[in-house]
């Protein structure tokens, strides 16, 4: 299998940055696909196989934003709960994630997937070009999916007809309060939820544990790709693997684990039958 992928040092972290709390989130909102007017060298790409995808380099993304706390927190890489949650940066573990989606790519023909915590939208995109016949684009932060992953979805797809489009949703906000706007909409659910590096602290679970609940189909699967331990902020694999065992009824195993750097896995959730 060909896999490789082209960015620099400085988007590979080696540790979680400084997290703060603020105890507000921001609500659910739908946003609706615009174009953008983006140099060609300004993306990076992502080959799999014979696929190529594109991303915004995460610099020039995070560079647009004018919210002024939002711009701080950017200046010094910090993350603060319901503020901003890293949607800026590719994080590592989703080049796990979609190399083992490359390997199991028909799992998601004709299947609606979830990007959670989507970011660039790097695995909802590859979903598409695996078959996906709706992909649902979710990040905390509006200024992601405007300045971020909508450039890197367009320039994906760039040669693709403008139907493709049709297939993405793009939604911003807090995971509690998706659900319930999700649950206002009738929005049916969904048959695979991609995930990466959004269980890095344990305050998360119960929200992650009630998207599980509410948004995926009954013989649905979630894939969160992740490290074992993030210090200092108490969440990683073996943490969730607990939780969801201890709180629900769905049954989480380690399915892949990469211990090149800091031990990573991705973890298989489904409902108990």
């Amino acid at each position: 299998m060909s896999f490789k992928f082209n960015f620099g040092e400085s988007e590979q972290e080696t540790a979680m940055p400084k997290i703060t709390t603020n105890g507000m989130f921001r609500e659910c909102r739908e946003h609706y696909y615009k174009e953008h007017s983006q140099r060609f060298d300004d993306f990076k790409d992502l080959v799999v196989g014979d696929i190529q995808l594109f991303y915004l380099n995460p610099l020039i993304a995070s560079n647009r934003v004018e919210e002024k706390e939002l711009k701080s927190l950017l200046e010094s890489s910090d993350l603060k709960a319901g503020t901003y949650e890293g949607g800026f940066k590719i994080w590592e573990c989703t080049f796990d994630l979609i190399e083992y989606l490359k390997e199991h790519e028909k799992c998601m023909l004709n299947k609606s997937v979830l990007d959670l915590g989507c970011g660039s939208g790097l695995l909802g995109i590859f979903a598409f070009f695996s078959g996906a016949k709706k992909i649902c684009l979710q990040d905390y932060n509006s200024e992601v999916i405007e300045e971020f992953t909508f450039p890197s979805v367009q320039q994906s797809l760039a040669k693709c007809g403008d139907e493709a489009f049709l297939q993405f949703e793009f939604y911003s906000g807090d995971w509690d309060n998706m659900c319930v706007y999700f649950s206002e909409l009738k929005k049916e659910r969904f048959d695979i939820i991609l995930s990466s590096e959004t269980i890095y602290t344990v305050e998360y679970y119960p929200k992650l544990l009630r998207v599980l609940e509410e948004q995926l189909t009954p013989n649905g699967v979630a894939y969160f790709a992740a490290k074992t331990h993030y210090f200092g902020v108490g969440g990683g694999t073996l943490d969730f693997i607990q939780f969801i065992r201890n709180n629900s009824k769905f049954f989480a195993t380690t399915i892949t684990t990469n211990n090149d750097g800091v031990c990573r896995e991705i973890i298989k959730v489904s409902r108990l039958s």
